[in-house]
Parts: C-alpha cells; sequence; structure tokens
C-alpha cells in the first residue's frame, strides 16, 4: 500500500512539472511570432518627425539546400518611444515625433487579434538624432546676362536644425562668394562664354547643403568697337587697361607694351591674355609693342644674320601664337648709318608677316 501511495505522489509530481515546463516551451517557441525584425530610422531635412520602420516577425526554417525565413503577420503594432506610447498601427512603419541632438529608444510590440498587448519584449533600437545641414536650394537661375555680369536667383530648400548663415556661389566649381539673400551679383566675366553655376546653403555650424543642381549659362557678346584711334597701353599699369575698357569704342588699333630687346639682342617679354583677348572680343585689333632703344643691340639685330633671323622669326611666331594682327616696331635712337639695314630688316618682317595676312605697324 505504502508503495502504491508513493508511486501516486510521483507521477502527481510528473503532472505537475512537465505541464509547467511544456507552456515555458511554448511561449519561448511563440515570441518569434510576436517580434518584429529588421529595424530602421531615418529622417528627412526639415522634417520634425523620424521614420521607424520595421519587419513582420519571422522565422528561420530550414529548407532542403539551406534556409529561408518565414514571416507571421501581426494584427497590429505598438510603439514606444523612450518608454512611452507613441501609437499604434497595423502598418510596418510610423512617423515619430523627435527632437534632433538628442538620444532615443524606441520599441515595438505586437497587438494580437484579441486587442492585447503580446507578452513578447518586442524590437528595439537607439539612435541619436543627428542635427541635419540646410536642404539643397532650388531653382538657380540667371537674369540680366550682359557681356561681364549677370545676377543669379535661387529659392531656398528645406530649412535644416541650425540657423541658416547664407549662401555660398560656385562658378565652374570655385567658391566666389557667399550672400544672405537668395540672389548674387556675379562680375569680372568674359563676354560670350559659358559659365556653370551651383549654389549651397550653409548654417552658423558650418553644415554645408547638398549643392543646387548645376546651371549653364552665358555672357552676351561685347559691344564692338566703331573706333579708328590707334593706342598705346602701357601693360605694367592697370590704369592703362582701365582707360582702355572705358573708351575702346573710340579705338580701332591697340599697342600693348609687351616686348623688348635685351642686351645679346633677343625679343623678350610675355603676352597679357587678358588685354589680348579682352580687346579682340570687342574688334580692337591688337598690334604689341616690340621696344628696343639701346644703338648698340638695335645694330646688332640688323646687322648680325643670326641675330636678325631668329628676331624675325620671333617676332613672327609670338604673331603666330597670340593671333595678333599685326606688330609695332619701336626702334628708336639707332645709328643714322644703319637706316638702310633697318628699312631692309622692316620690309622683311612685312613680308612674312604679309603671308600670314596680317601687317606691321610703322614705328615711331
Amino acid at each position: 500500500m505504502k508503495t502504491l501511495l508513493r508511486s501516486t505522489v510521483v507521477l502527481a509530481l510528473l503532472a505537475v512539472v512537465v505541464p509547467a515546463a511544456a507552456s515555458a516551451k511554448t511561449h519561448k517557441t511563440a515570441c518569434y511570432k510576436q517580434t518584429p525584425s529588421v529595424r530602421a530610422f531615418s529622417r528627412a531635412t526639415g522634417d520634425p518627425k523620424g521614420m521607424l520602420s520595421w519587419q513582420q516577425p519571422r522565422k528561420r526554417v530550414r529548407i532542403r539546400h539551406g534556409y529561408t525565413y518565414r514571416h507571421f503577420k501581426a494584427p497590429a503594432f505598438r510603439v514606444y518611444r523612450n518608454g512611452a506610447v507613441v501609437g499604434q498601427t497595423r502598418k510596418t512603419w510610423m512617423q515619430v515625433p523627435v527632437k534632433p541632438g538628442q538620444a532615443f529608444q524606441f520599441r515595438v510590440r505586437v497587438i494580437n487579434a484579441h486587442g492585447r498587448q503580446s507578452g513578447c519584449k518586442g524590437a528595439t533600437i537607439a539612435r541619436t538624432v543627428p542635427l541635419l545641414a540646410p536642404g539643397q536650394p532650388a531653382n538657380v537661375s540667371a537674369a540680366g546676362n550682359s557681356p561681364t555680369s549677370l545676377t543669379l536667383n535661387w529659392q531656398q530648400g528645406p530649412k535644416g536644425d541650425g540657423v541658416l548663415a547664407g549662401y555660398r556661389v560656385f562658378r565652374d566649381g570655385a567658391p566666389i562668394g557667399q550672400s544672405k539673400g537668395n540672389s548674387m551679383q556675379v562680375g569680372n566675366l568674359y563676354s560670350n562664354r559659358d559659365y556653370t553655376f551651383t549654389v549651397q546653403a550653409v548654417d552658423t555650424a558650418g553644415r554645408l547643403s547638398p549643392p543646387s543642381l548645376p546651371l549653364l549659362t552665358s555672357t552676351t557678346p561685347p559691344v564692338q568697337t566703331t573706333g579708328h584711334a590707334e593706342a598705346f597701353l602701357l601693360a605694367s599699369t592697370d590704369q592703362s587697361f582701365r582707360d582702355l575698357q572705358a573708351h575702346y569704342m573710340n579705338v580701332g588699333t591697340v599697342m600693348p607694351t609687351y616686348f623688348d630687346c635685351n642686351a645679346a639682342g633677343q625679343m623678350t617679354g610675355p603676352d597679357d591674355p587678358l588685354v589680348t583677348s579682352w580687346s579682340k572680343r570687342r574688334g580692337v585689333k591688337v598690334m604689341p609693342r616690340y621696344n628696343c632703344q639701346n644703338p648698340n643691340t638695335q645694330h646688332k639685330i640688323l646687322t648680325d644674320p643670326a641675330t636678325r633671323a631668329a628676331n624675325i622669326n620671333a617676332i613672327v611666331a609670338a604673331v603666330q601664337q597670340y593671333g595678333y594682327d599685326g606688330i609695332n616696331l619701336d626702334l628708336e635712337g639707332g645709328f643714322a648709318y644703319d637706316r638702310d639695314v633697318y628699312s631692309a630688316f622692316v620690309r622683311d618682317v612685312a613680308a612674312r608677316l604679309h603671308a600670314l595676312a596680317r601687317r606691321p605697324a610703322p614705328g615711331s
């Protein structure tokens, strides 16, 4: 009788323990059906809310040639932000209000078909909300295009999290200035030329927006001269060029002081591309001055065959390379007995340039 009683007690204990273990196993196994997966959080510039997203609960299942995932559609989801309920949805995403620069922990838990929250803990994700830069400026346009200037206009993009400081303007990829408003006057441009402009917003912390879509625009051709005057231009002074810019409509030919002779009788000196191109674009002929005031050097240039040939070749090469309309031979103070060789030198230069459809200007 005692033996039978002990057996009964043992069986009773097993009856209590086994269901409890089975229940625990069932609850653990069921949580994969109650836990969303692959969480993400993002926020667009200017948006006070961030997008929290997740996927339906799923379980990894073994198949013949590997593994796959089986999804279980939940009736609804409840979203928490730092432990407080934000809302409930049947979708797998929700816009959640946040504050830039602060850290948040989000949790998503399943609501069952009876409207009750799952006992499973759900999925969590922690994020520090970054401070976003201003948004991309839009609709960049140009107005009032002239030979040397234009006005850029644009529209403000989405506001970032900082205080807007202004807009940086780039011409052909290089920064040219910053504007507090939505426009900028751009000057010092070449006429009849294409330019590409972009604009970036910047806040007081130095955060830059993405660059605007590029604007390709052109300056207009310059007004052509109707003048006939011949004018020397001192290439060594900016004021001389400014005077030409102010009065070029009266000038037909400009003679910039580019070239000199050295003691060895060689032609030296650089072209100034700004003066040359600016003049040519306006129909002003360019005939640079070749200056040589030393009589001994002049004598060598005119009488030594090698030096003479080298000078003529240098003159012709410069005219060809820079597209000059001719050359101004300004050889002053030479010996009287070099008059004939000087005239012969001029004739030879003229013949070489005429072959290029150019002509030399008479020397003074």
